[in-house]
């Protein structure tokens, strides 16, 4: 048999004793009361809420002008007990919560809410109550939400895996709704649910972030308490002192008293071969790239590099052949792992500060910058400086006075990429350039380094010797560099030009060769062009030149037709031609 609690009940019986006599009910089942009236008079809605209260107050039901027709004869409690029986109702049984019984029930409250047809066991989602709230701006609404807040953000709510998505009726009505008002909200649907679940994980997080900022102020407020503030300076005091002597680790490249220097190098250009030319020269004490003497070397190298697998880093360490190899104490490689250094975590970076310190690090060569801005999902363009920053922090927490920071270069090529803070940040700003990837030729420069604006090293070339794996500074800009190679170039021609013309007089003893007019206009090209390579001819012993006059005649020496010459011999006639020296730069790393 259905339960008429739960279900719709049989039709309503008029009390079979009107006597007055009779003990009257003071309270009804909620199927009776709801089949007290057809669905025409009251509703549907307002019949289901009904049926699904336990005992309802006959005064209750009596002051609702919707029902008060059906209930002008007053039931008796045989009646209501007679009724049970017939329906399989135990009338003294009670309900499920245990509490609400016959003698205790539901009042004008909950009639009128299920009148208007809420019953009371509706259930609202929070989502639908953000919504009444910001659509009617109710003040109870308001309180009722941050009631809910309060709930879930509790100690015991935060330790649940989950939190309640919906809010009970008993509960809003406590917060001053009307019945009107609390009719008009939406009963929870699944999509509320899900709305309301994500509310309530939003407020966990930003409830967890303000925490987070909280400690971090507390923390920094605790440090404040025992930071010493630099004493008081007046510029009497200061200038009263001596200007120490200006002298450099590292000739013209690398001041004394601690210095940070950026390397910015081009694609191709072979930054891992330089950097590890550094690390021999401040392991060693070798002039650096052949040309920069190294006054005091580095006694605790620690090397990060981001790029390069273990295995690559031995190999290129071992081709560089480091004597003094105690000096290097800590080789970290992170490819594939450069998120281990976020130093922006206070206790990763502490980590990495203790480990530096307890190796007595005195120089730091970190290579390089972009896998760790990567790993850490940081714009190279705009957010440079919240790596480098916690990176000063680490060098300031180690005591280390001294640091390489490797970035790849960008703007032009002529620049670090990225960031223009990071050209402001360092105490010197070095380059590694190179113009045309598919030429060998690189440049080096270090041209803004503390301390050493009145004798920078101005962009020069490197020569790369590939048996040692060494870089030379030799000098000569891209200009000069350009103009040379001109030069060599309209110098084979011209010496083609005079073996052709030679040929031609070869029986002619008292022949004294070209006229400086002819062969310009035999060679072609620029004047200056021409008169650089005649002097970088004789200058190799390759033509001889005889005046007579205001006349000047050009001959092709004798030393440029032997091929057995070690220098430059002529191309398709005698031998091949070119430079003698060897690669003019270092492997593309």
């Amino acid at each position: 048999m259905s339960d008429p609690f739960t279900s719709a009940g049989p039709a309503w019986e008029p009390p079979t004793d009107p006597s007055d006599s009779a003990e009257r009910a003071i309270a009804v089942p909620g199927p009776y009361a709801a089949d007290c009236l057809t669905a025409a008079e009251v509703g549907e809605p307002a019949r289901a809420a009904l049926r699904s209260l336990e005992w309802v107050n006959i005064d209750a039901l009596r002051a609702e002008e919707a029902l008060n027709p059906a209930l002008r004869v007053l039931p008796t409690v045989g009646d209501i007990d007679g009724w049970c029986r017939r329906h399989g109702i135990n009338p003294t049984r009670p309900a499920p919560n245990g509490k609400v019984d016959r003698n205790t029930p539901v009042h004008q409250t909950e009639v009128r809410l299920a009148v208007a047809g809420v019953g009371v066991a509706s259930r609202f989602a929070i989502s639908d109550l953000i919504a009444a709230q910001s659509e009617s701006g109710a003040e109870w609404i308001e309180r009722a939400l941050a009631w809910v807040r309060e709930s879930a953000l509790s100690r015991d709510a935060m330790r649940r895996k989950t939190t309640p998505t919906e809010v009970a009726l008993t509960d809003l009505f406590g917060f001053g709704a009307s019945i009107d008002e609390l009719a008009a909200l939406p009963t929870v649907t699944p999509a509320a649910r899900v709305a309301s679940a994500r509310l309530l994980m939003l407020w966990k997080q930003v409830e967890y972030e303000r925490a987070r900022q909280d400690a971090r102020a507390a923390l920094a407020s605790e440090k404040v308490r025992v930071i010493e503030l630099p004493a008081v300076t007046g510029l009497d005091e200061l200038l009263s002192g001596d200007d120490p002597e200006v002298i450099a680790r590292i000739d013209r490249l690398w001041p004394e008293g601690g210095a940070r220097i950026l390397l910015a190098a081009a694609a191709k250009f072979g930054k891992t071969t330089l950097v590890y030319n550094l690390v021999r020269s401040w392991a060693d004490g070798d002039e650096f790239l052949g040309a920069f003497a190294v006054r005091r070397p580095a006694e605790r190298i620690v090397i990060v590099d981001t790029e390069m697998s273990r295995a690559m880093v031995r190999k290129w360490l071992r081709s560089q052949q480091i004597t003094n190899t105690e000096a290097v104490v800590d080789v970290i490689c992170l490819r594939g792992q450069a998120g281990l250094f976020d130093l922006r975590n206070d206790a990763l970076r502490a980590r990495w500060a203790v480990r530096l310190a307890d190796l007595g690090c005195d120089m730091l060569i970190f290579d390089c910058l972009k896998p760790v801005l990567d790993a850490l999902g940081l714009s190279e363009g705009t957010e440079t400086g919240m790596f480098t920053e916690p990176f000063d922090e680490l060098l300031h927490e180690a005591g280390i006075a001294d640091a390489l920071m490797v970035t790849h270069m960008g703007h032009g090529m002529e620049r670090a990429r990225g960031d223009s803070s990071l050209l402001g940040r360092y105490d010197g700003n070095w380059r590694g350039l190179r113009p045309d990837p598919l030429l060998p030729t690189r440049f080096f420069a270090a041209e803004d380094v503390r301390d050493m604006a009145d004798d920078p090293v101005a962009e020069g070339q490197l020569t790369f010797d590939p048996a040692t794996l060494r870089l030379s500074y030799v000098g000569g800009d891209r200009r000069a560099h350009a103009n040379d190679t001109a030069a060599e170039a309209r110098m084979q021609e011209m010496l083609n030009v005079l073996a052709d013309d030679r040929e031609a007089h070869s029986d002619d003893d008292d022949y004294l060769g070209m006229l400086t007019t002819d062969l310009r206009d035999a060679v072609g090209g620029k004047k200056e062009t021409l008169t650089a390579a005649i002097r970088l001819a004789e200058s190799r012993d390759l033509l001889h030149i005889t005046r007579r006059g205001r006349a000047t005649y050009h001959r092709l020496a004798d030393e440029a037709r032997d091929p057995l010459n070690t220098g430059t011999v002529i191309e398709g006639r005698f031998g091949g031609f070119g430079d003698t020296a060897g690669s003019s730069g270092p492997p593309a790393r």
